[in-house]
């Protein structure tokens, strides 16, 4: 694989952002969690959304060969929104998006990161020493529900 370049999002890459976290989310949750809670996520990042992120914390995206593989944000000392394109996932994208973003919490004088895991991420999180893992859930309708972890770890 080619080197992974992280980069700060622009808003000209919203289009790109976007479809790779709604496939991200379509290919990696279906099967895994209900047909509500894979909507629940969907409706959770859209581009609107992703462009408040960016103004409100940090984006940053990934790109082998200028393409967008990945995404993620911080925001104070909590990251959300963190996405790998299924193609890549393994490769040590989200590991790479995970540092920039930790990275980042740091130089804003912040000790510990906390962030929420997904069924497909946990043993990712697992994999970067987060831990203090604290089941959550969330009611997404028709008697179905959203299982997550809150996690988090301190940063050096």
């Amino acid at each position: 694989m080619a080197s992974i370049e992280i980069s700060r999002f622009d808003a000209s890459d919203i289009d790109d952002v976007y479809n790779l976290m709604q496939s991200t989310i379509s290919k990696c949750y279906s099967g895994i969690y209900p047909q509500n809670a894979v909507k629940f996520f969907q409706d959770m990042y859209t581009r609107e959304a992703v462009l408040q992120k960016s103004v409100k914390g940090t984006t940053v995206v990934a790109r082998v060969s200028g393409a967008i593989i990945g995404i993620g944000s911080a925001r104070g000392n909590e990251i959300s929104g963190v996405f790998v394109s299924i193609e890549f996932q393994g490769n040590g994208v989200g590991r790479e998006i995970m540092r920039s973003l930790e990275k980042i919490i740091i130089e804003a004088g912040e000790h510990y990161c906390s962030l929420s895991v997904s069924l497909p991420s946990f043993n990712f999180y697992k994999s970067l020493n987060y831990n203090e893992f604290v089941e959550k859930a969330i009611d997404v309708g028709d008697g179905q529900k959203l299982h997550y972890w809150q996690a988090g770890k301190k940063l050096a």
